[in-house]
C-alpha cells in the first residue's frame, strides 16, 4: 500500500464516525466559496496533501479548490 493509501485510511474513518447532520454542499455547478487552509508553516508532506484534495475535488466536481496559506483557518491573506 503506498503513503497516500495509509493517509486516506484515517480520513475515511473519521468522516464515518462523524455524527449525521445537515447536508454540506462544498461544490454546486463546478463553483465552490471554500478553499484549502494549511499553516504558513506547514510540512511539504502537508501541502502535498492538500494539493492531492485540490486534485480530487477538481477531478469528481470540476471545481479547482484555492490552496490557501494562513496563520488562522479560514483568514485568507
Amino acid at each position: 500500500m503506498n503513503f497516500r493509501g495509509v493517509l486516506a485510511i484515517p480520513v475515511m474513518l473519521v468522516v464515518a464516525c462523524m455524527p449525521v447532520q445537515a447536508a454540506l454542499t462544498i461544490v454546486d455547478g463546478g463553483k465552490s466559496d471554500y478553499e484549502i487552509v494549511v499553516a504558513k508553516n506547514a510540512l511539504p508532506i502537508t501541502v502535498r496533501a492538500a494539493q492531492d484534495l485540490q486534485e480530487y475535488v477538481q477531478k469528481a466536481t470540476g471545481a479547482k479548490l484555492e490552496i490557501v496559506k494562513a496563520d488562522v483557518p479560514g483568514a485568507k491573506p
